[in-house]
Protein backbone atom coordinates (compact mmCIF):
# COMPACT_ATOMS: atom_id res chain seq x y z
CA UNK A 1 0.00 0.00 0.00
CA UNK A 2 1.39 3.29 -1.09
CA UNK A 3 3.07 5.89 1.67
CA UNK A 4 0.65 8.49 0.11
CA UNK A 5 -2.46 6.47 1.60
CA UNK A 6 -4.50 8.77 4.07
CA UNK A 7 -4.66 7.28 7.10
CA UNK A 8 -5.91 10.30 8.67
CA UNK A 9 -8.64 10.23 7.23
CA UNK A 10 -9.83 6.36 7.78
CA UNK A 11 -9.11 6.99 11.84
CA UNK A 12 -9.18 9.06 15.02
CA UNK A 13 -8.34 8.35 18.42
CA UNK A 14 -11.38 8.72 21.25
CA UNK A 15 -11.60 7.47 24.91
CA UNK A 16 -11.08 3.82 25.51
CA UNK A 17 -13.87 1.54 24.92
CA UNK A 18 -14.69 -0.23 27.83
CA UNK A 19 -13.64 -4.16 27.67
CA UNK A 20 -11.79 -3.63 24.62
CA UNK A 21 -8.85 -5.41 25.70
CA UNK A 22 -10.80 -8.39 26.36
CA UNK A 23 -12.26 -8.81 23.28
CA UNK A 24 -8.50 -8.28 21.96
CA UNK A 25 -7.40 -11.03 23.74
CA UNK A 26 -10.81 -13.67 23.08
CA UNK A 27 -10.69 -12.65 19.42
CA UNK A 28 -7.33 -13.93 19.63
CA UNK A 29 -7.35 -16.82 21.28
CA UNK A 30 -10.33 -18.30 19.38
CA UNK A 31 -8.34 -17.55 16.39
CA UNK A 32 -5.46 -19.12 17.36
CA UNK A 33 -7.18 -22.32 18.66
CA UNK A 34 -9.24 -22.17 15.25
CA UNK A 35 -6.10 -22.52 13.46
CA UNK A 36 -5.24 -25.57 15.63
CA UNK A 37 -8.47 -27.71 14.75
CA UNK A 38 -9.80 -26.47 11.44
CA UNK A 39 -7.64 -27.53 8.50
CA UNK A 40 -5.81 -24.02 7.08
CA UNK A 41 -7.91 -23.52 3.81
CA UNK A 42 -11.26 -24.13 5.85
CA UNK A 43 -9.74 -21.91 8.52
CA UNK A 44 -8.95 -19.00 5.89
CA UNK A 45 -12.18 -19.14 3.46
CA UNK A 46 -14.69 -19.03 6.90
CA UNK A 47 -12.60 -17.45 9.78
CA UNK A 48 -9.29 -15.44 8.44
CA UNK A 49 -10.03 -11.83 8.30
CA UNK A 50 -14.03 -12.91 8.42
CA UNK A 51 -14.65 -13.20 12.14
CA UNK A 52 -14.15 -10.39 14.65
CA UNK A 53 -15.36 -9.76 18.55
CA UNK A 54 -17.40 -6.60 18.78
CA UNK A 55 -18.78 -6.93 22.22
CA UNK A 56 -18.70 -9.10 25.74
CA UNK A 57 -20.80 -8.04 27.99
CA UNK A 58 -22.43 -10.26 30.95
CA UNK A 59 -23.23 -13.61 29.23
CA UNK A 60 -22.88 -12.29 25.52
CA UNK A 61 -20.56 -12.53 23.47
CA UNK A 62 -21.56 -11.04 20.01
CA UNK A 63 -19.28 -11.66 16.71
CA UNK A 64 -19.45 -9.47 13.60
CA UNK A 65 -18.74 -11.74 9.87
CA UNK A 66 -17.91 -10.26 6.13
CA UNK A 67 -21.09 -11.69 4.67
CA UNK A 68 -24.41 -13.49 4.46
CA UNK A 69 -22.39 -16.84 3.29
CA UNK A 70 -19.61 -16.49 5.81
CA UNK A 71 -22.47 -15.91 8.57
CA UNK A 72 -24.59 -19.53 7.31
CA UNK A 73 -21.54 -21.53 7.00
CA UNK A 74 -20.08 -20.65 10.39
CA UNK A 75 -23.52 -21.37 12.08
CA UNK A 76 -24.17 -23.87 10.46
CA UNK A 77 -21.02 -25.77 10.32
CA UNK A 78 -18.78 -24.46 13.26
CA UNK A 79 -20.62 -23.10 16.00
CA UNK A 80 -20.04 -25.62 18.36
CA UNK A 81 -16.31 -25.38 18.19
CA UNK A 82 -16.42 -21.41 18.91
CA UNK A 83 -18.59 -22.60 21.93
CA UNK A 84 -16.21 -24.40 23.48
CA UNK A 85 -13.39 -21.99 23.08
CA UNK A 86 -15.13 -19.22 24.03
CA UNK A 87 -16.12 -21.17 27.47
CA UNK A 88 -12.79 -22.43 27.83
CA UNK A 89 -11.61 -19.01 27.79
CA UNK A 90 -14.38 -16.74 29.44
CA UNK A 91 -16.61 -19.37 31.02
CA UNK A 92 -19.82 -21.25 30.46
CA UNK A 93 -23.05 -20.47 29.99
CA UNK A 94 -22.51 -17.86 26.87
CA UNK A 95 -24.70 -16.26 24.38
CA UNK A 96 -23.25 -16.39 20.92
CA UNK A 97 -24.61 -14.02 18.46
CA UNK A 98 -23.08 -13.43 14.81
CA UNK A 99 -24.16 -10.46 12.69
CA UNK A 100 -22.91 -9.42 9.73
CA UNK A 101 -21.31 -6.22 9.22
CA UNK A 102 -22.03 -3.67 6.33
CA UNK A 103 -21.59 -3.78 2.96
CA UNK A 104 -18.16 -1.43 3.22
CA UNK A 105 -16.89 -4.03 5.79
CA UNK A 106 -17.22 -6.44 3.28
CA UNK A 107 -14.61 -5.25 1.13
CA UNK A 108 -12.47 -5.49 3.22
CA UNK A 109 -12.64 -9.00 3.99
CA UNK A 110 -12.12 -10.18 0.62
CA UNK A 111 -8.01 -8.17 0.65
CA UNK A 112 -5.26 -11.08 2.28
CA UNK A 113 -3.32 -7.90 3.72
CA UNK A 114 -6.82 -6.85 5.54
CA UNK A 115 -7.01 -2.77 5.31
CA UNK A 116 -8.27 -2.59 8.26
CA UNK A 117 -5.32 -4.10 9.95
CA UNK A 118 -2.87 -2.28 8.33
CA UNK A 119 -4.54 1.03 9.30
CA UNK A 120 -4.17 -0.15 12.82
CA UNK A 121 -0.47 -1.01 12.31
CA UNK A 122 0.28 2.23 10.95
CA UNK A 123 -1.52 4.02 13.70
CA UNK A 124 0.10 2.53 16.04
CA UNK A 125 3.84 3.67 14.65
CA UNK A 126 2.38 7.54 14.42
CA UNK A 127 3.46 10.06 16.20
CA UNK A 128 0.86 11.06 18.38
CA UNK A 129 0.32 7.10 18.78
CA UNK A 130 -2.31 5.96 22.00
CA UNK A 131 -0.63 4.31 24.55
CA UNK A 132 -2.95 1.35 24.69
CA UNK A 133 -4.68 -0.67 21.72
CA UNK A 134 -8.04 -0.12 23.48
CA UNK A 135 -7.85 3.87 23.13
CA UNK A 136 -7.95 3.48 19.07
CA UNK A 137 -11.45 3.34 17.08
CA UNK A 138 -11.77 3.40 13.30
CA UNK A 139 -14.43 5.04 11.07
CA UNK A 140 -14.02 3.38 7.98
CA UNK A 141 -15.58 5.47 4.57
CA UNK A 142 -15.87 5.06 0.75
CA UNK A 143 -14.63 1.38 0.59
CA UNK A 144 -16.22 -0.69 -1.80
CA UNK A 145 -15.43 -4.15 -2.81
CA UNK A 146 -14.24 -4.15 -6.59
CA UNK A 147 -15.70 -6.75 -9.23
CA UNK A 148 -12.62 -8.69 -8.68
CA UNK A 149 -12.94 -8.77 -5.40
CA UNK A 150 -16.46 -10.68 -5.01
CA UNK A 151 -15.35 -13.01 -7.84
CA UNK A 152 -12.47 -13.62 -5.39
CA UNK A 153 -14.71 -14.60 -2.61
CA UNK A 154 -17.55 -16.22 -4.85
CA UNK A 155 -14.63 -18.65 -6.25
CA UNK A 156 -12.95 -19.15 -2.84
CA UNK A 157 -16.33 -20.74 -1.13
CA UNK A 158 -16.01 -23.62 -3.86
CA UNK A 159 -12.27 -24.14 -3.58
CA UNK A 160 -11.53 -24.03 -0.34
CA UNK A 161 -14.20 -26.32 0.89
CA UNK A 162 -12.63 -29.36 -0.69
CA UNK A 163 -10.08 -29.76 2.50
CA UNK A 164 -11.60 -31.62 5.49
CA UNK A 165 -11.28 -30.71 9.29
CA UNK A 166 -8.88 -33.28 10.82
CA UNK A 167 -10.37 -31.69 13.97
CA UNK A 168 -10.60 -34.34 17.26
CA UNK A 169 -14.35 -32.42 17.90
CA UNK A 170 -16.70 -34.59 17.65
CA UNK A 171 -19.51 -32.92 15.06
CA UNK A 172 -22.91 -33.87 16.06
CA UNK A 173 -24.45 -33.07 13.18
CA UNK A 174 -22.91 -36.26 11.19
CA UNK A 175 -25.55 -38.65 11.67
CA UNK A 176 -26.88 -42.28 10.04
CA UNK A 177 -29.60 -39.98 9.27
CA UNK A 178 -28.21 -37.66 7.16
CA UNK A 179 -25.86 -40.05 5.29
CA UNK A 180 -26.83 -41.27 2.10
CA UNK A 181 -26.54 -44.65 1.23
CA UNK A 182 -25.87 -45.84 -2.27
CA UNK A 183 -24.35 -49.81 -4.10
CA UNK A 184 -20.94 -47.89 -3.30
CA UNK A 185 -20.85 -47.59 1.02
CA UNK A 186 -23.57 -49.58 1.90
CA UNK A 187 -21.96 -52.47 3.16
CA UNK A 188 -19.83 -49.81 5.24
CA UNK A 189 -22.66 -48.29 6.32
CA UNK A 190 -24.85 -51.48 7.76
CA UNK A 191 -21.44 -52.26 9.63
CA UNK A 192 -20.82 -49.19 11.14
CA UNK A 193 -24.78 -48.82 12.13
CA UNK A 194 -23.85 -52.59 13.54
CA UNK A 195 -21.09 -51.88 15.42
CA UNK A 196 -23.07 -48.55 16.85
CA UNK A 197 -25.82 -50.28 18.52
CA UNK A 198 -23.60 -52.71 19.81
CA UNK A 199 -19.70 -51.80 20.39
CA UNK A 200 -17.04 -54.73 21.41
CA UNK A 201 -16.88 -54.77 25.25
CA UNK A 202 -15.26 -57.22 27.68
CA UNK A 203 -18.79 -58.27 29.04
CA UNK A 204 -20.83 -58.11 26.09
CA UNK A 205 -18.75 -59.30 22.92
CA UNK A 206 -19.51 -56.81 19.63
CA UNK A 207 -20.11 -59.04 16.17
CA UNK A 208 -17.10 -56.51 14.89
CA UNK A 209 -14.44 -55.58 17.49
CA UNK A 210 -12.18 -53.91 14.74
CA UNK A 211 -12.77 -52.40 11.41
CA UNK A 212 -10.88 -50.84 9.04
CA UNK A 213 -13.07 -49.32 6.87
CA UNK A 214 -11.23 -47.87 3.40
CA UNK A 215 -11.41 -46.18 0.19
CA UNK A 216 -10.43 -42.66 -1.49
CA UNK A 217 -10.79 -39.53 0.11
CA UNK A 218 -13.79 -37.36 0.67
CA UNK A 219 -16.39 -40.67 0.36
CA UNK A 220 -17.93 -40.36 3.71
CA UNK A 221 -15.62 -42.40 5.75
CA UNK A 222 -15.20 -39.43 8.29
CA UNK A 223 -18.85 -39.04 8.49
CA UNK A 224 -19.00 -42.90 9.20
CA UNK A 225 -17.10 -42.37 12.17
CA UNK A 226 -18.74 -39.66 13.24
CA UNK A 227 -22.35 -40.92 13.01
CA UNK A 228 -20.91 -44.51 14.87
CA UNK A 229 -19.29 -41.87 17.66
CA UNK A 230 -22.66 -40.05 17.92
CA UNK A 231 -24.79 -43.10 18.25
CA UNK A 232 -22.53 -44.93 21.00
CA UNK A 233 -22.34 -41.79 23.30
CA UNK A 234 -26.70 -42.02 22.80
CA UNK A 235 -27.20 -45.73 23.12
CA UNK A 236 -24.21 -46.30 25.59
CA UNK A 237 -23.19 -43.07 27.84
CA UNK A 238 -21.26 -45.25 30.02
CA UNK A 239 -18.95 -46.18 27.55
CA UNK A 240 -15.70 -43.09 26.58
CA UNK A 241 -15.92 -42.80 22.72
CA UNK A 242 -12.13 -41.23 21.52
CA UNK A 243 -12.34 -39.99 18.43
CA UNK A 244 -9.18 -39.09 16.47
CA UNK A 245 -7.14 -38.68 13.02
CA UNK A 246 -3.64 -40.29 12.44
CA UNK A 247 -2.20 -36.45 12.62
CA UNK A 248 -3.31 -35.74 15.98
CA UNK A 249 -2.86 -39.14 17.30
CA UNK A 250 1.42 -38.62 16.64
CA UNK A 251 1.40 -35.50 18.01
CA UNK A 252 -0.33 -36.59 21.21
CA UNK A 253 2.17 -39.24 21.75
CA UNK A 254 5.13 -36.25 20.72
CA UNK A 255 3.98 -34.28 23.30
CA UNK A 256 3.66 -37.31 25.92
CA UNK A 257 7.20 -37.91 24.94
CA UNK A 258 8.61 -34.24 25.35
CA UNK A 259 6.92 -33.79 28.26
CA UNK A 260 7.91 -37.22 29.52
CA UNK A 261 3.61 -37.90 29.77
CA UNK A 262 3.56 -41.25 28.34
CA UNK A 263 2.58 -43.44 31.26
CA UNK A 264 -0.55 -41.24 31.57
CA UNK A 265 -0.68 -41.54 28.30
CA UNK A 266 -0.55 -45.30 27.51
CA UNK A 267 -2.99 -45.61 30.87
CA UNK A 268 -5.77 -43.04 28.84
CA UNK A 269 -5.92 -45.77 26.14
CA UNK A 270 -5.44 -48.79 27.91
CA UNK A 271 -8.20 -48.18 30.88
CA UNK A 272 -10.27 -45.15 29.83
CA UNK A 273 -11.24 -45.30 26.38
CA UNK A 274 -13.65 -48.24 25.46
CA UNK A 275 -14.23 -47.06 22.07
CA UNK A 276 -11.22 -46.35 20.03
CA UNK A 277 -11.80 -44.57 16.62
CA UNK A 278 -8.58 -43.04 14.35
CA UNK A 279 -9.02 -41.58 11.40
CA UNK A 280 -6.68 -41.84 8.85
CA UNK A 281 -4.21 -44.25 10.29
CA UNK A 282 -2.20 -43.97 7.09
CA UNK A 283 -0.59 -40.91 8.87
CA UNK A 284 1.68 -43.26 10.71
CA UNK A 285 3.31 -44.45 7.85
CA UNK A 286 7.48 -44.11 8.44
CA UNK A 287 6.49 -43.07 12.12
CA UNK A 288 8.61 -45.99 13.97
CA UNK A 289 8.30 -44.92 17.60
CA UNK A 290 4.41 -43.69 16.83
CA UNK A 291 4.11 -46.99 15.14
CA UNK A 292 5.30 -49.06 18.07
CA UNK A 293 3.04 -47.56 20.63
CA UNK A 294 0.46 -48.13 18.50
CA UNK A 295 0.91 -51.81 18.18
CA UNK A 296 1.07 -52.20 22.15
CA UNK A 297 -2.10 -49.96 22.39
CA UNK A 298 -4.13 -52.18 20.12
CA UNK A 299 -2.98 -55.42 21.26
CA UNK A 300 -3.62 -54.51 25.08
CA UNK A 301 -7.02 -52.97 23.72
CA UNK A 302 -8.26 -55.73 22.12
CA UNK A 303 -6.91 -58.01 24.86
CA UNK A 304 -9.32 -55.77 27.38
CA UNK A 305 -11.99 -56.46 24.50
CA UNK A 306 -12.49 -52.77 23.60
CA UNK A 307 -13.65 -51.75 20.15
CA UNK A 308 -11.46 -50.68 17.33
CA UNK A 309 -12.43 -48.89 14.25
CA UNK A 310 -9.93 -47.22 11.49
CA UNK A 311 -9.81 -45.67 8.10
CA UNK A 312 -7.65 -45.44 5.58
CA UNK A 313 -7.18 -44.14 1.94
CA UNK A 314 -6.21 -47.72 1.29
CA UNK A 315 -6.04 -51.28 2.14
CA UNK A 316 -3.21 -51.85 5.04
CA UNK A 317 -1.40 -53.80 2.96
CA UNK A 318 -0.74 -51.11 0.64
CA UNK A 319 -0.24 -48.46 3.02
CA UNK A 320 3.53 -46.82 2.37
CA UNK A 321 6.01 -47.22 5.61
CA UNK A 322 3.80 -49.19 7.76
CA UNK A 323 5.69 -52.47 9.89
CA UNK A 324 5.19 -55.86 9.20
CA UNK A 325 3.48 -56.27 12.54
CA UNK A 326 1.02 -53.13 12.16
CA UNK A 327 0.19 -54.39 8.87
CA UNK A 328 -0.38 -58.07 10.25
CA UNK A 329 -2.70 -56.22 13.15
CA UNK A 330 -4.82 -53.92 10.69
CA UNK A 331 -5.30 -56.60 7.96
CA UNK A 332 -7.15 -58.89 10.88
CA UNK A 333 -9.32 -56.42 11.20
CA UNK A 334 -12.56 -56.69 8.92
CA UNK A 335 -12.04 -54.90 5.86
CA UNK A 336 -14.44 -52.41 4.30
CA UNK A 337 -14.21 -50.54 1.41
CA UNK A 338 -16.05 -47.36 0.02
CA UNK A 339 -16.04 -46.76 -3.26
CA UNK A 340 -17.33 -43.94 -5.26
CA UNK A 341 -20.61 -43.18 -5.29
CA UNK A 342 -22.90 -43.91 -8.82
CA UNK A 343 -24.86 -41.54 -10.17
CA UNK A 344 -28.19 -42.01 -8.07
CA UNK A 345 -26.16 -41.87 -5.20
CA UNK A 346 -24.33 -38.22 -6.57
CA UNK A 347 -27.85 -36.94 -7.22
CA UNK A 348 -29.16 -37.98 -3.76
CA UNK A 349 -26.34 -36.13 -2.23
CA UNK A 350 -26.85 -33.22 -4.13
CA UNK A 351 -30.33 -33.12 -3.33
CA UNK A 352 -30.10 -33.66 0.51
CA UNK A 353 -26.94 -30.76 1.05
CA UNK A 354 -29.83 -28.67 -1.41
CA UNK A 355 -31.97 -28.61 1.68
CA UNK A 356 -29.39 -28.78 4.17
CA UNK A 357 -27.51 -25.49 2.48
CA UNK A 358 -31.30 -24.04 2.13
CA UNK A 359 -30.75 -23.34 -1.55
CA UNK A 360 -32.74 -24.06 -4.79
CA UNK A 361 -30.99 -25.69 -7.88
CA UNK A 362 -33.18 -27.17 -11.17
CA UNK A 363 -32.81 -30.80 -11.49
CA UNK A 364 -31.09 -30.38 -14.50
CA UNK A 365 -27.68 -28.04 -13.14
CA UNK A 366 -27.95 -31.01 -10.74
CA UNK A 367 -27.82 -33.85 -13.08
CA UNK A 368 -25.06 -31.64 -14.75
CA UNK A 369 -23.11 -31.65 -11.48
CA UNK A 370 -23.63 -35.23 -10.69
CA UNK A 371 -22.42 -35.89 -14.73
CA UNK A 372 -19.30 -33.99 -13.85
CA UNK A 373 -17.99 -34.64 -10.36
CA UNK A 374 -18.06 -38.31 -10.12
CA UNK A 375 -15.12 -39.42 -7.54
CA UNK A 376 -15.43 -36.69 -3.97
CA UNK A 377 -18.69 -36.28 -2.03
CA UNK A 378 -16.96 -33.48 -0.74
CA UNK A 379 -16.63 -31.95 -4.59
CA UNK A 380 -20.09 -32.33 -4.88
CA UNK A 381 -21.61 -30.30 -1.60
CA UNK A 382 -18.36 -27.50 -2.53
CA UNK A 383 -20.34 -27.25 -6.01
CA UNK A 384 -23.30 -26.20 -4.19
CA UNK A 385 -21.64 -24.19 -2.35
CA UNK A 386 -20.00 -22.25 -4.87
CA UNK A 387 -22.96 -21.67 -6.91
CA UNK A 388 -24.70 -20.32 -3.61
CA UNK A 389 -21.62 -17.77 -3.23
CA UNK A 390 -21.57 -16.86 -6.56
CA UNK A 391 -25.47 -16.93 -7.40
CA UNK A 392 -25.72 -14.13 -4.45
CA UNK A 393 -22.24 -12.57 -4.50
CA UNK A 394 -22.20 -12.03 -8.28
CA UNK A 395 -26.20 -11.87 -8.61
CA UNK A 396 -25.85 -14.17 -11.09
CA UNK A 397 -28.94 -16.93 -12.42
CA UNK A 398 -27.69 -20.49 -11.95
CA UNK A 399 -27.50 -21.66 -14.75
CA UNK A 400 -25.59 -24.16 -17.58
CA UNK A 401 -23.26 -21.67 -17.76
CA UNK A 402 -22.40 -20.69 -14.60
CA UNK A 403 -21.70 -24.38 -13.62
CA UNK A 404 -19.47 -25.00 -16.16
CA UNK A 405 -17.42 -21.55 -15.11
CA UNK A 406 -17.70 -23.03 -11.78
CA UNK A 407 -16.06 -26.41 -12.88
CA UNK A 408 -13.88 -25.02 -15.38
CA UNK A 409 -12.01 -23.71 -12.67
CA UNK A 410 -11.16 -27.31 -11.12
CA UNK A 411 -11.01 -28.74 -14.28
CA UNK A 412 -14.14 -30.94 -13.56
CA UNK A 413 -15.92 -30.13 -16.60
CA UNK A 414 -16.29 -32.12 -19.73
CA UNK A 415 -19.38 -32.36 -21.97
CA UNK A 416 -21.95 -35.44 -21.11
CA UNK A 417 -21.27 -36.81 -24.70
CA UNK A 418 -21.85 -40.72 -23.85
CA UNK A 419 -22.99 -42.98 -26.38
CA UNK A 420 -24.57 -46.39 -26.62
CA UNK A 421 -20.97 -47.58 -28.19
CA UNK A 422 -19.06 -45.98 -25.46
CA UNK A 423 -21.58 -48.15 -22.88
CA UNK A 424 -20.96 -51.12 -24.43
CA UNK A 425 -17.17 -50.99 -25.27
CA UNK A 426 -16.51 -50.04 -20.98
CA UNK A 427 -19.00 -53.37 -20.56
CA UNK A 428 -16.73 -55.26 -22.66
CA UNK A 429 -13.48 -54.05 -21.14
CA UNK A 430 -14.74 -54.85 -17.43
CA UNK A 431 -16.11 -58.14 -18.13
CA UNK A 432 -13.12 -59.01 -20.86
CA UNK A 433 -15.81 -60.22 -22.93
CA UNK A 434 -15.18 -59.28 -26.81
CA UNK A 435 -17.62 -56.50 -28.32
CA UNK A 436 -18.97 -58.83 -31.08
CA UNK A 437 -20.14 -61.36 -27.96
CA UNK A 438 -21.76 -59.13 -26.24
CA UNK A 439 -24.36 -58.16 -29.25
CA UNK A 440 -24.23 -61.63 -30.31
CA UNK A 441 -27.42 -64.36 -29.14
CA UNK A 442 -24.96 -66.61 -27.24
CA UNK A 443 -26.75 -66.89 -23.88
CA UNK A 444 -23.67 -68.28 -22.01
CA UNK A 445 -24.08 -67.24 -18.40
CA UNK A 446 -21.09 -64.40 -18.24
CA UNK A 447 -22.40 -63.21 -21.78
CA UNK A 448 -26.02 -62.70 -20.43
CA UNK A 449 -25.03 -61.39 -17.22
CA UNK A 450 -22.50 -58.63 -19.33
CA UNK A 451 -25.25 -58.04 -21.56
CA UNK A 452 -28.10 -57.95 -18.99
CA UNK A 453 -25.60 -54.89 -17.37
CA UNK A 454 -25.09 -53.39 -20.54
CA UNK A 455 -28.86 -53.05 -21.30
CA UNK A 456 -29.07 -51.50 -17.80
CA UNK A 457 -26.51 -48.83 -18.26
CA UNK A 458 -27.91 -48.34 -21.57
CA UNK A 459 -31.30 -47.37 -20.23
CA UNK A 460 -29.86 -45.66 -17.64
CA UNK A 461 -27.72 -43.00 -18.91
CA UNK A 462 -29.38 -42.90 -22.33
CA UNK A 463 -32.15 -41.51 -24.31
CA UNK A 464 -33.16 -44.15 -26.10
CA UNK A 465 -36.06 -46.53 -26.61
CA UNK A 466 -36.41 -49.97 -25.50
CA UNK A 467 -36.74 -50.61 -29.32
CA UNK A 468 -33.80 -49.11 -30.36
CA UNK A 469 -31.39 -50.45 -27.23
CA UNK A 470 -33.11 -54.00 -28.42
CA UNK A 471 -32.07 -53.34 -32.42
CA UNK A 472 -28.63 -52.09 -31.27
CA UNK A 473 -28.37 -56.11 -29.40
CA UNK A 474 -28.95 -58.02 -32.28
CA UNK A 475 -32.96 -56.98 -33.63
CA UNK A 476 -33.65 -58.77 -30.30
CA UNK A 477 -37.34 -58.07 -28.62
CA UNK A 478 -37.71 -55.30 -26.63
CA UNK A 479 -39.62 -57.49 -23.76
CA UNK A 480 -36.19 -59.19 -23.46
CA UNK A 481 -34.97 -55.34 -22.85
CA UNK A 482 -37.24 -54.77 -20.21
CA UNK A 483 -36.52 -58.19 -18.30
CA UNK A 484 -32.70 -57.38 -18.79
CA UNK A 485 -32.96 -54.30 -17.18
CA UNK A 486 -35.62 -55.57 -14.48
CA UNK A 487 -33.53 -58.19 -13.66
CA UNK A 488 -30.47 -56.09 -13.21
CA UNK A 489 -32.29 -53.47 -11.34
CA UNK A 490 -33.73 -55.88 -8.87
CA UNK A 491 -30.09 -57.68 -8.22
CA UNK A 492 -27.99 -54.48 -7.75
CA UNK A 493 -30.38 -54.23 -4.52
CA UNK A 494 -29.43 -57.33 -3.04
CA UNK A 495 -26.20 -57.99 -4.69
CA UNK A 496 -23.16 -56.29 -3.55
CA UNK A 497 -21.42 -57.56 -6.35
CA UNK A 498 -23.47 -56.76 -9.09
CA UNK A 499 -23.89 -52.89 -7.87
CA UNK A 500 -19.99 -52.77 -7.53
CA UNK A 501 -19.83 -54.12 -10.86
CA UNK A 502 -21.92 -51.37 -12.06
CA UNK A 503 -20.43 -48.90 -10.38
CA UNK A 504 -16.80 -49.53 -11.40
CA UNK A 505 -18.26 -49.74 -15.06
CA UNK A 506 -19.89 -46.51 -15.08
CA UNK A 507 -16.63 -44.85 -13.63
CA UNK A 508 -15.07 -45.55 -16.63
CA UNK A 509 -17.41 -44.37 -19.40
Amino acid sequence: MSNEFPFDSFFETQVPLKNTKNLLHLEAEIHHQLRQVLAAEKYSAYFENHLKISDLADSNVKMTVTSDFIKFMVESQFLKEIHQIVEEVVGPNLNIKIEVESKIHEGLSSNKNNILKTITDEALQGENKPKKVSEVKFLINNLHPTKQDKISTADSSYMRHLEESRSILLDSSKTFDNFIVGPSNNLAFTISQTISKNPNRKENKGVYPSVFIYGNSGLGKSHLLHAIANQVKLGCPDLLVYLVSGREFISEFVSALSSKTTKEFQEKYYEKIDVLIIDDIHEIGGKDETQNEFFHIFNLMMQKGKQLIFTADKRPSEIRGLSERIQSRLQGCLLVDVQKPDFETRMAILKKRMVDFDIFIPEEILSLIAFNIQNNIRELESALIGLHAQANILNKNIDELLVKELLNKSGNFSSPSLTIDQVCKAVSLYFKIPLPDLKSKSRSGEISKARHIAMFLIKKHLRLTLIDIAEYFGGRDHSSVIHAINKIKVSSESETQISRDISSIESNF
